[in-house]
């Protein structure tokens, strides 16, 4: 299936894009800066998501300068340790004063590592760089950063303004990680919601979706929700203060289930010629009976994503969207087969 790229929706994307600013420039609208999600109805490139779990990147529409990392980044929050000579001086929470021997912001009294954060909703995704990811983000795509200091850090990271390009996503990989930013120990951390506790299962009926981002979801793209624990303290997704949002149109939920890892996880609702189906496969629905001769696609939108994805025994599985808008696997498609 595919979702378009929407502007600030990204911004965990799913923080998924929907944490982390999308496949555009993050702007007042960024849903986890504390803004109204508005989707967009238009996309200007095609990409193919091979190897589930690896982010697309939109393409920036003019050149952005060079991408600030984690060791040359001034705006970056930095662990407390040994001195470094390369090290900036770094703004600090509550007006903690900076020690510059140990490259880190200290408590006025104690000399000890100032606290980040009280709480998750202390915590907020910043995107490295000037463009998000098109598919859930990696690790290495994100940071976590204190919320009174995300629109600092993301000038950053993108000192220099540009127009990111839109781009198709088909539904992200169900077993892939979902960054998330908490307070761990008084210092903002990434957290992996699909490896945390608050997520584990047994079986299906253990699991339930929750909306990711500030604002509700708007469709039911799998992008905008996380699989979680029935029952689990859903804290580190709340947001505070709370936008205001869009009312979202009326439309089903995406499907929760314990997947294979013992994580709950989520995958869309399929149909086939329009209506609900359990046994055609797709890139989330019954991979391993993909090729079989009598198994049947599912439907797929027109420009879908091609996909590789493996299946429960590891195989790998290339899906193509084709004309008649069904999903088909072939031998020599993403998967380089």
């Amino acid at each position: 299936m595919r979702d378009e790229a929407q502007p600030g929706t990204w911004s965990f994307s799913l923080l998924f894009c929907v944490a982390l600013a999308g496949c555009s420039r993050m702007t007042a609208a960024d849903v986890d800066a504390g803004s109204t999600r508005v989707p967009t109805k238009d996309a200007s490139s095609m990409m193919t998501a091979v190897d589930a779990g690896a982010g697309s990147t939109g393409v920036p529409t003019k050149d952005a300068g060079p991408v600030s990392s984690h060791a040359d980044s001034g705006a970056l929050i930095q662990d407390a340790g040994a001195p470094d000579a390369s090290c900036r001086p770094l703004p600090c929470p509550s007006n903690a004063p900076w020690n510059a021997a140990r490259c880190a912001c200290v408590a006025s009294d104690t000399g000890e590592p100032a606290a980040e954060c009280r709480a998750d909703t202390d915590c907020s995704l910043a995107t490295r760089g000037c463009c998000g990811s098109c598919l859930p983000p990696t690790r290495d795509q994100v940071l976590a950063v204190p919320t009174s200091k995300l629109a600092e850090v993301q000038r950053g990271q993108c000192p220099n303004p540009t127009t990111c390009g839109a781009c198709y996503v088909t539904d992200p990989d169900p077993l892939a990680p979902l960054w998330h930013a908490a307070c761990v120990a008084q210092r903002c951390e990434l957290v992996d919601l699909r490896g945390s506790a608050l997520s584990t299962c047994v079986e299906n009926i253990d699991c339930v979706v929750m909306g990711l981002g500030c604002c509700p979801p708007y469709s039911d793209a799998p992008s905008e929700y996380v699989g979680m624990h029935t029952g689990a303290d859903a804290g580190i997704l709340m947001c505070s203060p709370i936008p205001p949002c869009l009312p979202p149109q009326p439309h089903a939920d995406p499907l929760p289930f314990c997947a294979s890892d013992g994580h709950c996880a989520v995958r869309r609702r399929e149909t086939s010629k329009g209506s609900a189906s359990y046994d055609c496969f797709s890139p989330t629905q019954n991979l391993e009976r993909a090729y079989d001769s009598a198994a049947v696609g599912c439907d797929c939108e027109p420009g879908s994503l091609s996909v590789c994805r493996a299946d429960r025994t590891g195989r790998r599985v290339a899906l193509v969207c084709l004309d008649n808008q069904r999903w088909a696997a072939v031998e020599d498609g993403p998967c380089g087969i």
